[in-house]
């Protein structure tokens, strides 16, 4: 297994708690041949990046798994049943009408699917996660627009800037279950976003799904109408097509499911309501710093990572023991980013001086930041 790209890009501290599972993925993967547990992730791609954060990808490929990607609707069962596992996030375009039946006819064949409901709103024009909500909920589990609030385990990015700052809250509620093995402390984000559908929200859920991870004791839930102007300065664009879906008033005290599973068919299927940018994109890019994933805040580690280690094996073990799913081999251009080329020195040549137009106001003419062939193609590092 090669960790050295993962050591180098962290700091100490988070290399070590990078060590304790990487114990736990070498013991996963001391069987030479064994068959590894493949995931398909379905997701459209979060508005500011690509791909997924290579970090986030290695670890899984590390840790023992296979992973594909899918970006758009165009799956199909040839291509689904190589994996054992399916992780629904962001929904592309047609999921409702041409994934989700494939991923029921996955699971009655004994795949785990992992949904994890997330939609960007601001400058989206594409309601793509109100099909799957509707989708869900005969199935017994219900994600309305509420967000979390413990004032007394709260904590808050405070080492970069973020619109609204990324505030985050702590659980150790975990139901006794092979997916919380190892699984002490849980940070995640909470509140609500100005550009997504939900940042972290309790799920309902019939008799028939299993509670895994819970909010703390003395949470609440807060309904999108009750939160204060100030906290959603963004006119949000196409809020009012969830109305089935947003409530007047949030929910009571109490231990609220936010991970919560149940079988179908020969297989399982998972609901995990978080902020999909913590825990799967992007959460170790220096302005999370593995928050939700590893490092947590205040001494108090998180066990993000862990939990959904153990999740995808929970997930994938039913085809994995029957073996008529699965088989997928990564292939590694079609998940990470491709080789960035170097900039190009800019043509000055053909440069326009903006400041000569007529305009309803000047350009003024200056010098902002480095002055080299890459601004205004002359200059010193004196004189810049």
């Amino acid at each position: 297994m090669n960790y050295s790209r993962i050591s180098r890009l962290l700091s100490g501290g988070l290399a070590c708690c990078f060590a304790w599972t990487w114990v736990a993925c070498a013991a996963a993967e001391k069987e030479p041949g064994t068959p590894k547990p493949a995931i398909l992730i379905i997701d459209k791609g979060p508005s500011f990046t690509e791909h997924w954060n290579p970090l986030v990808l290695q670890e899984m490929l590390d840790c023992g798994f296979e992973v594909g990607l899918r970006k758009d609707s165009k799956l199909t069962w040839e291509e689904l049943k190589q994996f054992n596992m399916a992780l629904l996030v962001e929904p592309p375009e047609g999921c409702a009408e041409k994934i989700c039946p494939l991923l029921e006819r996955f699971m009655n064949e004994g795949g785990g699917v992992l949904i994890v409901p997330f939609q960007a709103l601001l400058g989206s024009a594409n309601v793509t996660l109100l099909p799957v909500l509707r989708w869900l909920k005969p199935l017994g589990a219900a994600v309305y627009a509420l967000g979390i609030e413990d004032p007394e385990r709260k904590a808050t990015i405070d080492w970069c800037k973020w619109p609204g700052q990324p505030e985050y809250i702590w659980t150790s509620e975990m139901a006794d279950s092979p997916i919380t093995k190892g699984v002490k402390n849980l940070w995640y984000p909470t509140g609500i976003s100005c550009s997504s559908y939900l940042l972290s929200a309790p799920i309902e859920i019939d008799k028939n799904w299993k509670p895994i991870v819970f909010t703390g004791p003395d949470s609440y839930a807060v309904s999108w109408k009750e939160i204060p102007e100030k906290k959603s300065p963004i006119r949000f664009i196409n809020l009012e097509d969830y109305g089935e879906f947003i409530i007047a008033k949030g929910k009571k005290q109490g231990r609220q499911p936010l991970l919560a599973v149940r079988d179908y068919g020969k297989g399982k299927l998972a609901v995990f309501a978080v902020f999909p940018r913590d825990f799967l994109w992007c959460g170790y890019i220096p302005a999370l710093d593995g928050v939700v994933l590893r490092k947590g805040f205040h001494g108090r580690p998180s066990d993000g990572w862990q939990l959904l280690s153990n999740l995808y094996r929970y997930l994938a073990a039913p085809s994995m023991k029957s073996g008529n799913l699965g088989g997928y081999k990564t292939v590694r251009d079609r998940i990470f980013h491709k080789t960035l080329h170097a900039p190009v020195p800019y043509d000055w040549k053909t440069h326009k001086d903006l400041s000569k137009r007529e305009a309803r106001t000047s350009v003024p003419r200056g010098l902002v930041g480095a002055h080299t062939s890459y601004s205004t193609g002359t200059g010193t590092v004196g004189n810049g």
